[in-house]
């Protein structure tokens, strides 16, 4: 697995891959995070806690 993921880079690919495709949003980000070697999108997501974005207002765990 790529250490030079880019979680917004990504989130970005699968929009544009919507766009061209018709796919759900989703079904993008799943198929990505398979490309990079991860099983699914959740577990590419845990595994670089440190590009999870803070929203204004949202609460901290």
């Amino acid at each position: 697995m790529s250490d030079t993921i880019n979680i917004e880079r990504l989130k970005r690919q699968a929009h544009d891959l919507k766009k061209s495709t018709g796919a759900k949003h989703g079904h993008c980000l799943e198929a990505l995070a398979k490309q990079h070697g991860y099983p699914n999108w959740s577990a590419l997501i845990a595994a670089h806690p440190e590009q999870r974005a803070v929203r204004p207002g949202a609460a901290q765990r």
